[in-house]
């Protein structure tokens, strides 16, 4: 279902009358987009998705008789198409929201920002984001390749494990991709820290998610906490985090401190950190996602000496950020998720 003549057509389910109403307000031809319909309930979504013509499909998880999460693996499974999840401020919204990243949704905006004027504005210019975002997606469902072998890599010593670090980049389509990378992440990868494109809340939830999937362990970040070997902080959404020495080891900073690169947490405020503490002993990873945050901090690790992947074209979602870097030519390489986690395996055991 390609984009007619440049304007996103938008289908909405949500059983929300106010929200219905606000997504009819919003999703018009003033920001490039036509709501070519609403649905109520997944009974009436189900006649509307399968008659008409849309790019993107914004759905409500919570709905009274059969959910979201529910039509939306009806509709990975008929007619696969860019999903915007519309959840609540809520830990279940939170939890519902991570099962729906899991069976291929590409974004979420949180509902329940809409209490004030300030916060109905900010919910607006997130939902339009997130449309056009999943309007330029991939519209197939990926098969995924065999993992590539990644080799042990207790065989380094511990002073070099520790004097290394990882910072990752994502944006839309990053909930899949950071799933494939900690899954494979062998006992003792390097300490790691990840920005992933997402509200408050979310995060701590994706964040847990993570830690289910490997032998890492994954939280989400509090301030001042000590990273090692083996470990993986994600950063708050809604904060800024950065990653600065302390007496024993990395520790994240966290602070709220607005917008940069129009996000928070934003991957440059990340990777511009650990390239001003640890130069070329810093591995800086972009992945899938709109825009260009990232692509000037993956340079800045480059051009100190670090090593530097950017998602290829084929397995990105969105080919917005690692294409940047691309342009700029801050990536070393440029491989798919598969290959990631084995070339910087490779990197630990031969630096000097």
């Amino acid at each position: 279902m390609p984009v007619h003549e440049g304007i996103v057509r938008v289908l909405a389910i949500d059983d929300s009358a106010v929200a219905r109403t606000l997504y009819r307000e919003l999703l018009d031809f003033r920001h490039g987009m036509e709501l070519v319909a609403t649905a109520p309930n997944a009974e009436i979504a189900r006649r509307k998705l399968v008659t008409l013509d849309y790019d993107v499909v914004v759905l409500d998880i919570e709905m009274p008789g059969e959910d979201g999460l529910s039509l939306l693996r009806w509709l990975m499974a008929h007619q696969p198409v860019p999903v915007v999840v519309a959840s609540s401020w809520s830990s279940r919204g939170a939890e519902q929201t991570m099962e729906a990243f899991a069976l291929g949704a590409v974004d979420v905006v949180c509902k329940s920002s809409m209490g004030s004027a300030t916060a109905l504005q900010d919910f607006s210019a997130a939902l339009i984001a997130a449309v056009r975002a999943a309007a330029s997606a991939r519209r197939r469902v990926p098969r995924r390749p065999a993992l590539a072998r990644v080799e042990p890599i207790e065989a380094a010593p511990t002073s070099l494990r520790r004097s290394m670090v990882v910072v990752i980049g994502a944006s839309t389509g990053g909930t899949e991709v950071l799933s494939r990378l900690i899954s494979q992440m062998p006992a003792q990868f390097p300490p790691t820290l990840v920005v992933q494109h997402m509200p408050a809340l979310y995060t701590r939830a994706f964040a847990n998610r993570l830690d289910t999937l490997g032998v890492v362990r994954v939280s989400e970040a509090v301030h001042g906490q000590m990273i090692g070997a083996g470990e993986v902080l994600v950063a708050p959404g809604g904060s800024q985090m950065r990653l600065v020495p302390g007496a024993r080891g990395p520790v994240a900073q966290i602070s709220a401190e607005g917008l940069v690169n129009r996000h928070a947490p934003s991957v440059d405020v990340l990777f511009d950190s650990a390239r001003d503490h640890y130069r070329n002993r810093t591995v800086g990873v972009l992945l899938t996602g709109m825009g260009n945050d990232g692509a000037r901090g993956l340079l800045g690790i480059r051009q100190a000496g670090g090593r530097t992947i950017a998602q290829n074209e084929a397995s990105s979602v969105v080919w917005g950020m690692p294409q940047e870097a691309v342009r700029l030519d801050a990536a070393e390489v440029v491989l798919p998720p598969d290959e990631m986690i084995a070339q910087i395996v490779r990197w630990v055991q031969h630096q000097n």
